[in-house]
């Protein structure tokens, strides 16, 4: 995170509409695997393991409501809530959409302050 804050705020990578497709493209195959290695360690070593909290949300975590929302359904031997899945899909997506979106105004208004050292 600190690295990637790092190249942001020195402006060596830029935020864009393809950039943010390209992380959606990443994260979303990356999150969907969470679900299926978290039902594997939970069947080869008997053990809940909880990468990205999608098997289930710890008890203090303000992601229970989200979890109670839905029921845990098993396919093909593995075990999940679809309906919890998919608010932290979306939930995920937000957050991201809302970074982009904060890039965008941060590079518009640089932008401008650039335009008016230039005119005067």
């Amino acid at each position: 995170v600190a690295t990637g804050l790092y190249l942001l705020l020195t402006e060596m990578i830029r935020i864009d509409r393809r950039a943010l497709l390209k992380a959606y493209a990443i994260t979303v195959p990356l999150y969907v695997l969470s679900v299926i290695v978290n039902n594997w360690f939970t069947d080869i070593f008997n053990e809940q393991s909880n990468y990205l909290f999608t098997y289930e949300p710890e008890s203090a975590a303000p992601l229970v409501y989200l979890y109670s929302l839905g029921s845990d359904i098993t396919v093909s031997g593995m075990t999940f809530n679809p309906v919890y899945i998919l608010s932290l899909t979306i939930i995920g997506a937000g957050i991201m959409f809302l970074m982009y979106l904060v890039a965008k105004l941060y590079y518009s208004r640089k932008d401008s302050d650039i335009q008016r050292k230039l005119v005067n």
